[in-house]
Order: C-alpha cells, then structure tokens, then sequence
C-alpha cells in the first residue's frame, strides 16, 4: 500500500470512529459537529479506497465493533 493510497492510519481511524456521538439538531452546524463531520468524510474515503481494494475493511469493522453505526 502507498502513501497515495492512504487517508488515515489506522490510530486515527481508531480515534474517530470512538469521537463520534449523537448530536441534537440544534447542534448542527456548530463547531463539534463540523469536526464530527469531517471525521466522518475522512473515515468515508478511507473505506471507499480499501472497498475499491479489495482490502481489509478495517473502518466498517472498527465502526460495527464500537456500535458507532448510528452515528454516520
């Protein structure tokens, strides 16, 4: 696997999928939820690569493991 390849490592997949949380909808758009949504963007294109890959796919374990599911 290259660098090009590579969105997140596999600590910060770790680190985002155990920062997401529900939001109320009053919530949206503020500060905590952009960074929830960016993490949600980045943890997305790093399962579209592996899915493309034919690799290990390790963002929906992670995501299904810590029954964070709900959340994205």
């Amino acid at each position: 696997m290259t660098d090009d390849q590579i969105v997140l490592l596999s600590t910060e997949v770790d680190a985002f999928v155990e920062a997401l949380e529900p939001f109320e909808v009053e919530d949206i758009g503020k500060p905590r939820w952009h960074t929830q949504h960016e993490y949600i963007e980045k943890l997305n294109m790093q399962a579209i690569l592996d899915a493309n890959r034919n690799t290990h796919e390790y963002v929906r374990e992670i995501i299904v493991n810590n029954d964070k599911e709900k959340y994205i």
